[in-house]
Protein backbone atom coordinates (compact mmCIF):
# COMPACT_ATOMS: atom_id res chain seq x y z
CA UNK A 1 0.00 0.00 0.00
CA UNK A 2 1.60 3.09 -1.07
CA UNK A 3 0.27 6.60 0.05
CA UNK A 4 0.78 9.77 0.23
CA UNK A 5 -0.60 12.91 2.22
CA UNK A 6 -1.81 14.51 -0.96
CA UNK A 7 -3.95 11.29 -1.34
CA UNK A 8 -5.24 11.30 1.94
CA UNK A 9 -6.45 14.97 1.47
CA UNK A 10 -8.05 14.28 -1.75
CA UNK A 11 -10.19 11.25 0.05
CA UNK A 12 -10.74 12.61 3.54
CA UNK A 13 -10.10 16.45 2.98
CA UNK A 14 -13.81 17.15 4.13
CA UNK A 15 -13.58 14.97 7.38
CA UNK A 16 -10.55 16.22 8.19
CA UNK A 17 -11.27 20.04 7.94
CA UNK A 18 -14.49 19.16 10.07
CA UNK A 19 -12.10 17.38 12.93
CA UNK A 20 -10.34 20.87 12.58
CA UNK A 21 -13.06 22.56 13.29
CA UNK A 22 -14.48 20.57 15.95
CA UNK A 23 -10.64 20.80 17.43
CA UNK A 24 -10.03 24.47 16.76
CA UNK A 25 -13.40 24.85 18.87
CA UNK A 26 -11.90 23.46 22.18
CA UNK A 27 -10.83 25.71 25.51
CA UNK A 28 -7.05 26.34 24.79
CA UNK A 29 -4.29 26.89 22.60
CA UNK A 30 -2.63 24.99 19.74
CA UNK A 31 -2.32 21.19 20.61
CA UNK A 32 -2.49 19.41 23.49
CA UNK A 33 -6.45 19.96 23.97
CA UNK A 34 -7.71 16.50 24.16
CA UNK A 35 -6.57 14.59 27.12
CA UNK A 36 -5.97 10.95 27.40
CA UNK A 37 -7.25 8.93 29.80
CA UNK A 38 -4.39 6.65 30.72
CA UNK A 39 -5.83 4.49 33.47
CA UNK A 40 -8.80 3.48 30.86
CA UNK A 41 -6.34 2.66 28.06
CA UNK A 42 -3.95 0.58 30.50
CA UNK A 43 -7.95 -1.68 31.28
CA UNK A 44 -8.33 -2.10 27.46
CA UNK A 45 -5.02 -3.45 26.66
CA UNK A 46 -5.43 -6.90 25.44
CA UNK A 47 -8.85 -5.33 23.45
CA UNK A 48 -6.71 -2.87 21.82
CA UNK A 49 -4.13 -5.41 21.25
CA UNK A 50 -6.27 -7.37 19.35
CA UNK A 51 -8.29 -5.48 17.29
CA UNK A 52 -9.14 -5.72 13.94
CA UNK A 53 -8.21 -2.41 13.05
CA UNK A 54 -4.99 -1.11 13.72
CA UNK A 55 -5.17 1.84 16.50
CA UNK A 56 -2.88 5.05 17.23
CA UNK A 57 0.61 4.30 17.65
CA UNK A 58 0.94 6.72 20.56
CA UNK A 59 -1.23 3.70 22.13
CA UNK A 60 2.15 1.07 21.39
CA UNK A 61 4.41 2.95 23.49
CA UNK A 62 1.98 3.89 26.46
CA UNK A 63 1.02 0.91 26.69
CA UNK A 64 4.28 -0.88 26.53
CA UNK A 65 3.60 -3.03 23.42
CA UNK A 66 6.46 -4.26 21.60
CA UNK A 67 6.56 -1.80 18.13
CA UNK A 68 7.47 -4.85 15.86
CA UNK A 69 4.50 -7.14 17.02
CA UNK A 70 2.39 -3.74 15.84
CA UNK A 71 4.44 -3.25 12.53
CA UNK A 72 3.62 -7.16 11.62
CA UNK A 73 -0.26 -7.09 12.71
CA UNK A 74 -0.52 -3.91 10.71
CA UNK A 75 2.36 -3.48 8.09
CA UNK A 76 0.69 -0.09 6.64
CA UNK A 77 -0.66 1.49 9.71
CA UNK A 78 2.81 3.56 10.69
CA UNK A 79 3.16 4.78 7.21
CA UNK A 80 -0.74 6.30 6.96
CA UNK A 81 -0.47 7.54 10.35
CA UNK A 82 2.36 10.01 9.34
CA UNK A 83 1.12 10.95 6.31
CA UNK A 84 -2.47 11.63 7.59
CA UNK A 85 -0.50 13.56 10.48
CA UNK A 86 1.12 15.89 7.67
CA UNK A 87 -2.18 16.08 5.65
CA UNK A 88 -3.39 17.58 8.61
CA UNK A 89 -0.48 19.80 8.73
CA UNK A 90 -0.80 20.83 5.81
CA UNK A 91 -4.87 21.86 6.36
CA UNK A 92 -3.83 23.36 9.90
CA UNK A 93 -0.99 25.81 7.90
CA UNK A 94 -3.71 26.37 5.21
CA UNK A 95 -6.62 27.47 7.23
CA UNK A 96 -3.90 30.07 9.47
CA UNK A 97 -4.38 33.96 8.52
CA UNK A 98 -1.45 34.38 9.74
CA UNK A 99 1.15 32.21 9.39
CA UNK A 100 4.14 31.17 12.59
CA UNK A 101 7.48 29.84 12.91
CA UNK A 102 6.09 26.34 14.21
CA UNK A 103 2.64 25.87 12.25
CA UNK A 104 3.89 22.88 11.01
CA UNK A 105 4.70 20.98 14.22
CA UNK A 106 1.74 22.36 15.61
CA UNK A 107 -0.48 20.95 12.94
CA UNK A 108 1.59 17.47 13.39
CA UNK A 109 0.85 17.50 16.69
CA UNK A 110 -3.03 18.16 16.16
CA UNK A 111 -2.96 15.35 13.46
CA UNK A 112 -1.82 12.92 15.95
CA UNK A 113 -4.73 14.02 18.81
CA UNK A 114 -7.03 14.13 16.14
CA UNK A 115 -6.34 10.34 14.91
CA UNK A 116 -6.94 9.15 18.15
CA UNK A 117 -10.47 11.18 18.41
CA UNK A 118 -11.27 9.48 14.91
CA UNK A 119 -10.38 6.08 16.24
CA UNK A 120 -12.40 7.05 19.15
CA UNK A 121 -15.13 7.98 16.99
CA UNK A 122 -14.83 4.96 15.18
CA UNK A 123 -15.07 2.97 18.08
CA UNK A 124 -17.57 4.32 20.36
CA UNK A 125 -17.36 1.06 22.84
CA UNK A 126 -13.48 2.69 23.96
CA UNK A 127 -14.92 6.26 23.77
CA UNK A 128 -13.62 6.56 27.40
CA UNK A 129 -9.99 7.20 25.90
CA UNK A 130 -10.75 10.42 25.45
CA UNK A 131 -11.76 12.19 28.72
Amino acid sequence: MTISADEILKNEQEKMLRYLEWYDNLEGNFNGKIHLNREYILSIKEELRNSPDAYPTKFVYMLNIPPKEYNTKYPDAVMYENYKMKAYGMLYINSRSESGWYDEDIGFAIGLELITKEFVDKHPEWSNIIR
